[in-house]
């Protein structure tokens, strides 16, 4: 479970999950968003400011590096779709 500005996210695979050169962590994942989700994630990922914790690691500090999805039209109910997003440590 990877959790942001506490809320828990299901990973479905975690791509990344190391420390830069410089010291800062970057995390990268998939996970799966539906219909119902999106307007709530989409608001928390448009913060760009987030409280990140994989696991029972420690929590750090981080925003976007990069994030795509493989769906563009979630609006429709019952819709999902897959986002990969990577957040690096501030």
């Amino acid at each position: 479970m990877i959790y942001i500005n506490s809320r828990a996210f299901q990973e479905e695979t975690i791509l990344r999950n190391e420390q830069t050169e410089e010291g800062k962590w970057i995390v990268e994942f998939t996970f799966q968003v539906t219909h119902e989700e999106y307007h709530d994630v989409t608001v928390l990922l448009y913060e760009n400011d987030f409280n990140v914790q994989v696991g029972e690691s420690d929590p750090f500090q981080a925003g976007i590096l990069q994030y795509s999805t493989d769906t563009v039209n979630l609006y429709e109910p019952g819709s999902t779709s897959r986002y990969t997003l990577a957040l690096i440590g501030k």
